[in-house]
């Protein structure tokens, strides 16, 4: 069975579209879980509908606390072997779960990473995220978001795997790469399966900055602390490790942002990277050569503040 984990706050424009795409589907062997994070509008009554209409939909209705504190609460109640986290306001594609229904049958493997796309809020697909994942798995690069995969529910209760609830960004990245120190073996496709809709830049302005640079950095710190003493091939975690921190840098013009913030972001990630490099030495040359490219990325960053 598929656990299907969908937190639902202000959401009720959307979640007839999320919840009637998955009702549509051939594949019926699955559950759907739905936490009312305490929304103010609809969005509890859309959901105790759809459980009405149907019993393999159940609905819990909680005090708002975030949308980790929602998929923790789900995680309590999952039934199946397998769980797809979706966002409810975006959509998956017809038919997917039945072409993806011989991986789950597979128990060699721990993860199923499949395509997302980029839409809009017409439901039109504009851009497929990966021309070919296996090309993009096969270089050591992953996706951190959690609608990319199914991720196996035994390896989740077994490892306590959980949600930081004190993270409001990010928090899916740290689940993601916790999460992969425990993957014995991971089946990739290029078969289409999830459209996101996500934020226009705008939205970022509305993010107050020091919160988010505080916890995409405590993210990463989180997922060094909770490997480090792991058997893992930790050349897999500083590269992608790396990687988001150069992605935190080149974020930073999105937001109002003056420059003693940006310098405060900047300390950040010096304390972070410090970290980084005493991961595992063996990697240490790799990172200092690219302490360069951050060192431009920081100044081409800190140009555009000022000039803008």
């Amino acid at each position: 069975m598929l656990s299907l984990i969908i937190p639902a706050y202000k959401v009720e424009k959307y979640l007839h579209v999320c919840l009637d795409r998955i009702l549509a589907q051939s594949f019926s062997d699955y559950e759907i879980l739905l936490v009312n994070d305490g929304s103010p509008d609809n969005s509890g009554q859309i959901c105790d509908e759809y459980a009405a209409r149907d019993s393999r939909v159940k609905v819990f209705h909680k005090e708002n606390g975030g949308v980790s504190s929602a998929r923790n609460l789900a995680l309590e109640h999952v039934s199946g072997e397998w769980i797809f986290f979706i966002d409810s306001d975006d959509w998956i594609e017809n038919g997917c779960l039945e072409q993806l229904q011989g991986y789950l049958n597979d128990s060699s493997l721990d993860l199923v990473q499949f395509n997302t796309s980029r839409t809009d809020l017409n439901y039109n697909i504009k851009t497929a995220y990966f021309p070919s994942l296996e090309a993009y798995s096969t270089a050591n690069y992953f996706q951190p978001a959690l609608w990319n995969y199914f991720f196996r529910a035994s390896v989740i209760k077994d490892n306590g795997l959980r949600f930081s609830k004190e993270l409001k960004y990010a928090e899916d990245f740290e689940f993601v790469l916790k999460y992969f120190a425990h993957v014995r073996a991971v089946q990739t496709t290029d078969l289409l399966v999830y459209n996101y809709v996500p934020a226009d830049d705008s939205a970022m302005n509305r993010i107050p900055v020091q919160l988010f640079t505080q916890n995409n950095f405590s993210a990463v710190n989180g997922v060094i602390d909770y490997v480090a003493a792991k058997d893992v091939y930790k050349g897999f975690y500083v590269h992608n490790l790396y990687v988001f921190l150069k992605y935190i840098l080149r974020t930073m013009p999105k937001f109002k942002i003056n420059k003693e913030e940006f310098r405060e972001a900047k300390s950040r990630y010096k304390g972070t990277f410090k970290k980084l490099v005493t991961f595992d030495s063996r990697f240490n040359k790799f990172l200092l050569l690219k302490a360069a490219d951050i060192s431009l990325s920081n100044t081409l960053t800190l140009i555009k503040l000022i000039w803008r």
